[in-house]
């Protein structure tokens, strides 16, 4: 049974310029009018338009892409859009297949302060956004290949609920290296005398290919916790006269996984068999030379030890 710690995806800094006059409602007490409070009916829904421009069609690998959303009022009317937050609009990013690899809606700090935005016969709001090529897990997108920019108006009105799209595409590039790190075992549940399959998986998860060097004959293995979170085994158990001094070295392209298999007799590095209880196994860097930094995903294998 494996878990996954991912690290925190990155908030991306969003700069809104509002050519209108913006309303906050919240304050407004109930006997107001609703034409007063809502504006006059009939004023939005096909009056309006949106659009989504950036400020690049191709990107260089690791370049930042602007990111302009602009609502107008085509209309002959003043128009009041009703928003449920501070937040009015936002924009995901989607991959070839469809599937959103990025939402700023997830990143964004939108506070629960319901708002007004006011737009006079041909006037416009706009609302900049900058992506940094991240997806939502903080990991960069891969390079070589087109995204989709949808964006939307947050706006509480049904009518009003516009969308607008535009295409981006990344070069390939140097790009960056990440890795998910992980360790899994083949039960959740052990006996004494049983012996555990543990498979530790390097994955790169990055855009560009990784280049490791292995100075001898151990590059990674496991370390298990008991409950208390002491170390009761790792392995190798001795990283000074366990491993051979034979330099290698091994190549990850972009999703491609470097995998080491191990039996382990549930017993502790003193030869115990292991107590009752609960235990966690963790992938461990011996001596292959990536740097902990790049390691954004580790996940971590639970199991029981019954009596």
């Amino acid at each position: 049974m494996t878990r996954i710690v991912r690290a925190a995806a990155r908030a991306i800094a969003v700069v809104v310029s509002i050519v209108a006059a913006l309303m906050v409602t919240s304050a407004l007490p109930d006997w107001v009018s609703p034409e007063a409070r809502d504006g006059p009916p009939g004023a939005v829904g096909p009056r309006l338009s949106l659009s989504v421009m950036t400020d690049k069609a191709l990107l260089s690998a690791n370049e930042s892409l602007g990111i302009s959303v602009t609502v107008r009022n085509r209309g002959q009317e003043r128009t009041w859009l009703p928003f449920p937050t501070s937040c009015h609009a936002s924009f995901t990013v989607s991959g070839e297949d469809g599937s959103i690899v990025y939402n700023q809606s997830l990143h964004d700090g939108c506070l629960p302060l319901a708002s007004r935005l006011a737009l006079g016969p041909g006037e416009a709001a706009n609302f900049e956004f900058v992506w940094d090529q991240a997806r939502d897990d903080g990991r960069a997108v891969l390079g070589g290949r087109s995204y989709r920019i949808d964006a939307a108006l947050l706006t509480s009105d049904a009518s009003s609920r516009l969308s607008a799209e535009t295409t981006v595409a990344i070069e390939p590039g140097a790009g960056t290296v990440t890795f998910s790190f992980e360790a899994r075992t083949d039960r959740d549940r052990y006996a004494p005398g049983d012996l555990a399959n543990v498979t530790v998986v390097l994955t790169n998860t990055g855009t560009a290919t990784a280049h490791i060097v292995v100075p001898d004959s151990c590059d990674f293995g496991f370390y298990v916790l008991d409950r208390y979170g002491s170390v009761v085994y790792s392995e190798p158990y001795d990283e000074t006269y366990g491993c051979e001094m034979v330099v290698s070295s091994f190549t990850l392209a972009p999703g491609a996984s470097k995998v080491e298999r191990f039996v382990w007799d549930l017993r502790t590095s003193n030869g115990a068999v292991l107590a009752p209880g609960w235990y966690a196994v963790y992938p461990a860097l011996v001596h292959a030379e990536v740097n902990p930094d790049d390691i954004t995903d580790v996940g971590i294998a639970v199991f029981y030890m019954s009596p």
